[in-house]
């Protein structure tokens, strides 16, 4: 835990700093998967960090996947109420600085 003093009465607390959390789809809403190739989430995530992760920070990343995702992807069912569909990937970010992996982890 960091706490800050900014003014005599203000005090801020930061309870967790440098998180990433990405989930494949925003709350109350439904994530899809192909039956053969598997999620669209995760099929973008691959994509985009055998690609980019070298070059790119992880919140550049994340946006290229969600726009991949929201783009490229659309549900195909028997149902006229659930074909047509599409998802958007969600992360939410407490990093203050751009994230860059490192060449090693990706081996």
């Amino acid at each position: 835990m960091c706490v800050k003093v900014i003014e005599c009465n203000v005090v801020v607390v930061f309870l967790r700093h440098s998180v990433v959390v990405c989930v494949c789809v925003c709350a109350g809403y439904f994530s899809w998967r192909n039956s053969a190739d598997g999620s669209w989430f995760i099929r973008a995530l691959v994509r985009v960090f055998a690609r980019h992760a070298a070059t790119m920070s992880l919140q550049h990343m994340m946006t290229m996947v969600g726009g991949i995702v929201a783009r490229d992807f659309e549900s195909c069912t028997d149902d006229d109420f659930t074909s047509g569909m599409k998802q958007v990937p969600c992360t939410v970010s407490t990093l203050t600085r751009l994230l860059y992996l490192q060449p090693a982890c990706l081996q």
